[in-house]
């Protein structure tokens, strides 16, 4: 973490028009942030990730829970005019309507 703060903090002086003058308690907030999304980013084995604020509740309780990412159009069968990402859907993607009801998303 300390290498990414030392990049960060370059940025950070070389345009102060945009972040404006560097404080001593940047470190802090970077680390801060850092931390939040390292411990609460979704989708860490996908191509990109994301943070949801309601399904982070559920990693606060005293159930087990299960989390699953819906694609809407392989759900819907759609077929991809790339091979290699109608492959890779293929072997990453479980359909997840065989399992779920997913009438909320309009897919039967």
């Amino acid at each position: 973490m300390e290498d990414l703060w030392e990049d960060i903090l370059k940025i950070i002086l070389r345009f102060p028009e945009i972040f404006g003058k560097a404080h001593a308690d940047d470190r802090a907030l970077f680390y801060w942030s850092y931390e939040l999304v390292m411990t609460r980013c979704f989708g860490w084995s996908l191509k990109s990730t994301s943070l949801v604020p309601f399904a982070d509740m559920l990693n606060h309780s005293n159930k087990a829970a299960t989390h699953y990412l819906v694609h809407a159009g392989i759900e819907n069968g759609i077929v991809f005019e790339d091979l290699h990402k109608q492959k890779a859907a293929e072997e990453q993607y479980y359909l997840k309507r065989e399992k779920l009801d997913l009438d909320l998303f309009g897919i039967e």
